[in-house]
């Protein structure tokens, strides 16, 4: 069953982006990575969310779904470091480069890029960037 697998796939992701973000922060730090929505979070972070599964089906005695997540990165500009959107592309574009390809589980597909947006928050100075991805398990 697929649904079973869900937690392994955040737990991989988690990992292999905390991996990849290790220095990816404003000064080298690392870019904290959460499951959740912060309290007080720092000026850059990134937020995994939006697990789902979509419909099984079999494919001989194998059931197989598609798994879907998405990669949040808020940037605070306004604060210290760089300004605009600058940081959100560059950190959702290391998030896309460890993540795009690679087979997060064994059996299971490769990660692909589904889409992905830069926008303003609503309070007018966070920039909120996003990359969804899929994979079938």
């Amino acid at each position: 069953m697929t649904l079973a697998r869900a937690q392994d796939l955040q737990a991989a992701v988690y990992s292999r982006l905390a991996t990849a973000l290790a220095t990816a922060g404003v000064g080298g730090v690392a870019v904290p990575i959460f499951d959740h929505i912060a309290q007080d979070p720092p000026r850059l972070h990134v937020r995994l969310d939006g697990f789902s599964v979509d419909p099984m089906e079999l494919r001989g005695a194998t059931r197989i779904a598609t798994h879907s997540f998405t990669a949040h990165v808020f940037d605070r500009p306004g604060e210290a470091g760089p300004r605009g959107q600058s940081e959100s592309k560059r950190l959702l574009g290391l998030i896309e480069a460890a993540l795009q390809d690679w087979r997060p589980l064994s059996g299971g597909g490769p990660l692909t890029l589904f889409g992905a947006f830069v926008e303003p928050d609503p309070d007018g100075v966070t920039i909120h960037a996003a990359a969804t991805f899929t994979v079938t398990l």
